[in-house]
């Protein structure tokens, strides 16, 4: 033997191939033999080498089957059993002894083994069976022994084929040793089982001597492999490919053979750096480094190379090569995978023109923008958030949202970033504190950010409620001013599932009522009118907020905290506060003022006008909350645009970079496309923030000019 030969075998691997497959000595030698396919297996007893189990093909090559394969593997190992238990015996007296000891290796192995002879008319009938037997077809040796035949167990399906070669080799031609079908347990179960069968004379007569192992389990992983493979055929833009541990191509899907145009066998079987598809420069060299190394331990290689298509054309590839594992755990060989990047080189070139688009509308957007990641930091603001908080970029990127909010802000964002974490969106109010300690009220719409699945941060457009807030509490001060003027001033809405809930009162209305702020806000207005009005009182509040045109004034009779009764005089009017219909009512106690009546018709004409005025002035406040909401939304929907484009613009970006530091030795047309794929970045970026500054409305300032 070769010393090759013999290294692999006391390794307990075996020599098998085609004689083309074998070295150039190796070859001189198999030809001289006339062998076409040789096939050794190794045969150990007691933990050492022993021999050789060997079978040579003189005819034609020959291609065995994984099930084939594993037979023989058992039969080697089973010889070494026997071999074993030989050298422990004296001697084995006749052929009987012989095969019992082999069945009874068998069973120690968990191979199946059956002998069966023609009985009269009966064919196949079993004469002995193992105890794997049994097993493995539910049926006690003594159901079967004498009783049924081989073929009473054979699937419908396969039984022809299985009587034909058991025909074949009992009238001596030559049939194939090995053969797979289905048979039929005893519980009607169908299992597939690998026969390896040989015929012999016992007791005079032809006997099928038969081992089985049951393949069930292999022929399921055959289909699932079928369906991978059906899978890795349609990856159109990705080349498959599995090695052996000496650097032989096993199998490789079709994009990677049929869609370059290659034929299996240019391929197949052959050292992968040695096939067409490297043949440029030093490239087969350097897939031979990478298979190299995951063979020698490393756990991957992936690298940037160009393979050749039958008709020479060059195809730029991301190739990966990794360890490929057994059920074990132990390297079995490597599988290399190759990614063709042209379109997505493309596609990387057109995101990061869209990038850029984004990156200079977020940049340029009047609503103020901030990114923040999962722990709460910030990761990305825009020019007017920073604005907003009197801050620099560089000293907010980094720095924890929490640090510009103060105690009762945090708690506020607290909850909503639990609602991120779940995946809600939301808009909310919050108060952000400025680096000089002045508080910001804004209104805040958050989205989520998830990457696979999981929560990497949320962002937010923040409109500034400054003015609005001014003008709120502008109009209070008026409103409490009335006070003085023994006017009481309520806004009630429906909210929180209270009819004509208190919104806001002043201190003249608490006064009136004699219930304090904190009761007032906890109350419908219906609870202080008295039973027997309720219902017109009600009707008159329904039908006004519904937009019918009633009187403004009314008067009506009311009831304190304390049981008295007063009669009041009330001037209402419906308007919209905070998105919602709000109904607001001056009104004062006219208990002692009907004797005045002249006094108090102009009194009332001068509280209309008031509740006029003020009206206006709170709807013009919230005129413009409205459309700072609507400005809010465009910002939001700008935003959301930047960041679902200039996220992956993000991601190419980076790999540009790093594609600039880990070309090195690159050539004039690499620097000149890595400088055209920088350059359109940028362009992209500029056209995100031209839309961003599009949506953006900016702040009026005041200015002195010369008339």
């Amino acid at each position: 033997y070769f010393n090759r030969w013999l290294d692999r075998l006391k390794k307990f691997r075996a020599v098998y191939g085609d004689v083309e497959e074998f070295s150039a000595d190796e070859q001189e030698l198999l030809e001289s033999l006339g062998i076409k396919t040789l096939l050794m297996l190794p045969i150990f007893v007691n933990g050492g080498f022993y021999g050789v189990l060997g079978f040579e093909w003189y005819e034609s090559g020959h291609k065995m089957g994984s099930g084939e394969l594993d037979v023989l593997w058992a039969v080697s190992r089973h010889i070494g059993e026997v071999i074993r238990r030989k050298r422990i015996e004296e001697a084995f007296k006749d052929s009987e002894s012989l095969y019992r000891t082999m069945v009874e290796a068998a069973d120690r192995v968990k191979l199946a083994f059956v002998m069966a002879q023609d009985v009269g008319e009966q064919k196949a009938v079993f004469q002995f069976v193992n105890d794997a037997f049994s097993e493995i077809t539910g049926y006690t040796k003594d159901e079967m022994v004498g009783r049924l035949s081989l073929f009473d167990l054979i699937h419908p399906d396969d039984l022809e084929g299985v009587v034909d070669q058991y025909r074949a080799r009992i009238q001596g031609e030559r049939v194939s040793g090995y053969s797979e079908y289905r048979i039929v347990r005893k519980n009607r179960e169908v299992r597939w089982v690998g026969v390896a069968t040989a015929v012999t004379d016992y007791q005079g007569k032809p006997t099928s001597l038969s081992y089985f192992a049951d393949i069930t389990p292999r022929k399921r992983y055959e289909k699932e492999l079928r369906g991978y493979i059906h899978l890795l055929n349609s990856l159109s833009s990705t080349y498959i490919g599995l090695l052996d541990l000496d650097g032989r191509l096993i199998f490789a899907n079709d994009p990677a053979i049929s869609g370059l145009g290659y034929k299996r066998e240019d391929v197949i079987g052959k050292v992968i750096w040695e096939c067409d598809w490297f043949a440029r420069d030093d490239v087969g060299k350097e897939v031979r480094e990478a298979v190299e190394g995951v063979l020698s331990g490393k756990n991957l290689e992936i690298r940037e190379i160009e393979v050749l298509s039958k008709d020479g054309k060059g195809v730029p590839l991301i190739f990966k090569v990794s360890p490929f594992l057994n059920e074990k755990g132990e390297l079995a060989g490597v599988t290399v995978e190759g990614m063709v990047i042209t379109e997505l080189k493309r596609a990387e070139n057109a995101l990061k023109r869209s990038e850029k688009r984004y990156r200079t509308l977020i940049e340029n957007m009047n609503e103020g923008l901030n990114v923040i990641d999962a722990n709460g930091y910030f990761t990305l603001v825009n020019e007017a958030f920073c604005r907003l908080l009197e801050y620099e970029a560089e000293e907010l990127l980094g720095m924890h949202v929490y640090e510009v909010l103060d105690d009762d802000n945090r708690k506020i964002l607290s909850k909503e970033l639990e609602k991120r974490r779940s995946g809600v969106r939301s808009r909310y109010e919050l108060t952000w504190t400025a680096k000089s300690g002045r508080k910001i009220p804004t209104i805040t719409a958050a989205s989520p950010i998830f990457e696979d699945g999981i929560f990497k941060g949320s962002y937010g457009v923040l409109t500034d409620l400054t003015r609005i807030r001014e003008a709120e509490e502008l109009y209070r001060t008026i409103i409490d001013a009335a006070s003085d003027a023994k006017e009481g001033f309520a806004m009630v809405q429906d909210i929180d599932g209270i009819e004509a809930k208190h919104v806001y009162v002043n201190d003249y209305y608490c006064e009136l009522t004699g219930y304090t702020k904190d009761e007032l806000y906890q109350m419908s207005a219906f609870e202080l009118i008295p039973d027997d009005i309720k219902d017109e009182v009600h009707d008159r509040y329904i039908r006004k907020m519904r937009g019918e045109d009633l009187p403004r004034y009314h008067e009506f009779e009311w009831v304190r905290k304390d049981g008295r009764i007063l009669t009041v005089g009330l001037s209402s009017a419906v308007t919209t506060y905070r998105g919602k219909p709000a109904f607001l009512y001056y009104f004062r106690d006219v208990t002692g003022e009907r004797l005045l009546s002249e006094m108090l018709e102009v009194y009332r004409h001068h509280l209309e006008d008031l509740v006029e005025e003020r009206t206006r002035e709170l709807e013009q406040a919230h005129e413009q909350l409205r459309r700072k909401e609507r400005l809010a939304t465009i910002g939001e929907l700008s935003g959301t645009f930047a960041h679902e484009i200039r996220n992956p613009l993000g991601a190419i970006k980076n790999s540009v970079y790093y594609l600039d530091m880990v070309l090195k030795d690159r050539s004039e047309k690499v620097n000149k496309h890595l400088s055209i794929m920088q350059r359109e970045i940028s362009r992209i970026d500029r056209l995100i923030s031209d839309l961003l500054e599009f949506s953006r409305i900016k702040t009026p300032r005041k200015e002195d000019i010369v008339m």
